[in-house]
């Protein structure tokens, strides 16, 4: 009889971890790659997507040796929050992602206020507008990475990233999507009243998932370098 695994792994701010678990929930094999943060000028603080997704890429085909591929049912990732990556709809980073704690979008802060109002930020969103989101920062490429912001199809956050490039759907689920500051709880989907004010465009923001949800399967011409079968559903 073929043995079921599942592979999850987190993306943290300075380091990643896989663990393959069978299908009792017991730990067969784990491991970790560290990383630090990029910082090109005072207050900036940013992580080298590359370079990370390299570090992932590691990652999985050292946990994936210990059982065949084919047996690898499932690929599961969580993440940091609010940090997004710009990517081509080809599957190809386009930047790095600006971390929460950099200080870039702050001046636009009471500009959004202005516009919306704090409570009507804690009606929509949850929480009170500050520039720990992901929102502050969209606002600062697009009119200081014009080029940038203009050439991205999407921004994803991290636990999105990894599903995109294995091959899955550019995703988010609702807990990060919270943590852009652009998500309506009530109706589960992008504000329209928010991204109208920060002048954003949806088209570049990630469909919105509940978690659990399967987003696609891992791509073939990645199998073979991972140690995993194309019919491992990316959820």
């Amino acid at each position: 009889m073929t043995n079921k695994y599942s592979l999850g792994f987190d993306v943290g701010t300075s380091g990643s971890k896989a663990v393959l678990y069978n299908i009792d929930g017991k730990a067969i094999n784990s491991a970790y790659r560290g990383y630090n943060l990029v910082s090109s000028s005072a207050g900036f603080a940013e992580l080298d997507a590359k370079h990370v997704w390299e570090k992932v890429k590691e990652l999985i085909a050292e946990v994936s040796k210990s059982v065949p591929a084919r047996e690898i049912e499932a690929i599961c990732v969580s993440s940091l929050g609010e940090a997004l990556v710009p990517v081509t709809a080809e599957r190809q980073i386009l930047g790095n992602s600006i971390m929460s704690f950099d200080v870039r979008g702050n001046e636009y802060v009471e500009v959004l206020l202005d516009k919306v109002g704090q409570e009507e930020f804690l009606r929509i969103t949850g929480d009170k507008l500050v520039n720990h989101f992901s929102i502050t920062k969209l606002i600062w490429l697009m009119h200081h990475e014009t080029t940038l912001y203009q050439a991205a199809y999407k921004f994803l956050p991290w636990n999105g990233l990894i599903p995109y490039l294995l091959g899955g759907e550019p995703c988010i689920d609702y807990s990060q999507a919270s943590r852009t500051l652009m998500f309506d709880l009530d109706s589960k989907s992008w504000s329209k009243k928010i991204l109208d004010a920060a002048e954003i465009d949806e088209r570049k923001l990630p469909v919105i998932y509940k978690t659990g949800t399967i987003v696609g399967n891992v791509s073939e011409h990645l199998c073979s370098s991972l140690g995993l079968s194309s019919n491992a559903k990316i959820i």
